[in-house]
């Protein structure tokens, strides 16, 4: 059986779903317009392999939207995600993660490992994140020269 909640994590209030189940805490991250509810269906058969929570981000779902001046990007999102997993698992959970939610997913591995047991992404659009620190490097060049060898070569037939 699926249960609500709400967590107040210092600035607002986050909503989630929490379905109990034997095994390890799995966590659930939605896409960009999407909500906890994105998983709905797929919770209660989760539930024979693990404690299934799905949370929703600020600014979507039932959650609270930003406070006057916070921003809704990636190290954001995984702020809260990194309170939610203090304050209600405080275990390793397992983290799956779709769309934005494999991005904040990815971002709280790298940013906060002692929280994340594993991670599962499902289409994570991680260019977005790396684009204007890749630009600065040699690969962006060379991806670039590439690209116009590559249409030399098509053209020339």
């Amino acid at each position: 059986m699926i249960q609500h909640h709400t967590i107040d994590i210092g600035d607002l209030e986050l909503h989630y779903a929490e379905a109990a189940g034997s095994g390890p805490p799995l966590l659930l991250l939605h896409g960009i317009t999407g909500s906890a509810e994105t998983y709905d269906l797929l919770i209660p058969e989760l539930t024979d392999m693990a404690h299934v929570y799905a949370l929703d981000f600020r600014g979507h779902g039932l959650s609270d939207r930003a406070p006057d001046g916070a921003a809704y990007y990636v190290p954001d999102y995984s702020g809260d995600v990194q309170r939610f997993l203090r304050a209600v698992v405080t275990e390793p959970v397992l983290l799956a993660g779709h769309s934005l939610g494999g991005l904040v997913g990815s971002w709280t591995a790298a940013h906060a490992p002692n929280l994340v047991r594993g991670l599962f992404l499902e289409d994570p659009p991680l260019y977005t994140a790396l684009m204007p620190f890749f630009r600065e490097t040699m690969f962006y060049a060379f991806f670039g020269e590439l690209r116009s060898a590559l249409q030399q070569h098509v053209a020339s037939g």
